[in-house]
């Protein structure tokens, strides 16, 4: 193979290291023919900027992953959770609910409404007054419970029955101290009614289970009010049989007032009597004090039947003989 001459290969690389100028951009001239629009449009078209042909930078996973570092104890530090607001009260006017509207426990129902209207018209309808109390005491309301019951007994104060529904309505709906005016009231009013007071003693019975000074007050309340009426015989009764449980000493005296009295079946609670008295050992039934006591009056007896014995002139054969004829004188005389 021939070799080239060495100035030709110089002269070769020479015009390979050189760089190739580049020809400037020869911008279109506007004609009569291009409007300038366009020429302007077709210049911007061609003008290249730095920002269009560089590459977008890329993130390495390493810088958008932090790295995590491992934690110790004296680097945990706690976060108090946030405190919560507390809501504020809202604080109600008493005007404005009074604003409101009535209370539905002061409007009657139409039912009631309808025997209200009857018993105004006619007070003495009795049968009315009866229909209104019970729709009343179905509904539960209270003031209109007060304002039909009040009323009621205030015509008819003799109808024990209800007194103690009236009491049995407070109870459920208000206490036991509004039961127990009402029956306060009630045996005010009438203090003779054995049924009544049977009644109350019940409720007291329940209400102050456990207080016998309570319990006892309330019967002798009872027997003081209508203890000599006939009928009082179950008050009676009941008294006695509740002292036998708490205080036995008191029973001897109970039942000699009890038997003092006219009552019913007074032969029964008599024959009652006799067998508590058989069978109930003489200290349970009084106590040492009441025992000398009667001791006391038995020799203070005994001691006036022997002086009046000892005062007492002796009569002689004779005037004995004839004082038996003249009492005597049916009796013949013997031969």
């Amino acid at each position: 193979v021939a070799k080239k001459p060495r100035e030709d290969v110089e002269m070769e690389a020479a015009a390979v290291e050189e760089p190739v100028a580049e020809e400037p951009v020869q911008e279109a001239e506007p004609t009569a023919e291009t409007p300038v629009d366009e020429v302007t449009e077709s210049a911007e078209a061609l003008t290249v900027t730095p920002a269009d042909t560089a590459d977008p930078p890329v993130e390495s996973a390493a810088e958008e992953a932090p790295v995590e570092q491992p934690t110790t104890e004296d680097d945990v530090v706690e976060v108090a959770p946030p405190e919560k607001e507390k809501p504020e009260m809202i604080v109600l006017d008493d005007t404005e609910m009074e604003n409101d509207g009535p209370d539905p426990d002061e409007v009657p129902t139409a039912e009631e409404r309808g025997f209200w209207k009857a018993v105004e018209d006619n007070p003495g309808d009795f049968a009315s007054w009866t229909y209104l109390l019970q729709v009343v005491e179905k509904n539960g309301k209270l003031k209109q419970t007060k304002k039909a019951f009040s009323q009621f007994l205030s015509l008819y104060p003799y109808c024990y029955g209800y007194w103690k529904k009236y009491a049995d309505q407070l109870k459920k709906l208000v206490s036991h101290e509004a039961a127990n005016e009402v029956f306060m009231e009630a045996v005010t009013a009438i203090p003779l009614s054995v049924d009544l007071w049977t009644y109350y003693i019940h409720f007291i019975a329940e209400w102050k289970e456990g207080s016998e000074d309570e319990i006892r007050a309330i019967y002798q309340r009872a027997v003081e009010a209508c203890g000599e009426d006939f009928r009082s015989d179950k008050i009676w009764e009941a008294y006695v049989e509740w002292e036998k449980q708490t205080d036995g000493y008191r029973v001897f005296k109970l039942y000699k007032t009890f038997l003092g009295c006219v009552v019913q079946r007074h032969q029964h609670h008599f024959d009652k009597f006799r067998e508590w008295i058989f069978f109930t050992p003489v200290k349970d039934m009084v106590s040492l004090e009441d025992i000398k006591e009667l001791l006391t009056i038995h020799q203070a007896e005994a001691e006036k039947r022997r002086i009046e014995t000892e005062r007492r002139p002796k009569r002689r054969p004779q005037q004995l003989r004839a004082w038996k004829q003249v009492m005597h004188p049916h009796r013949e005389k013997k031969t």
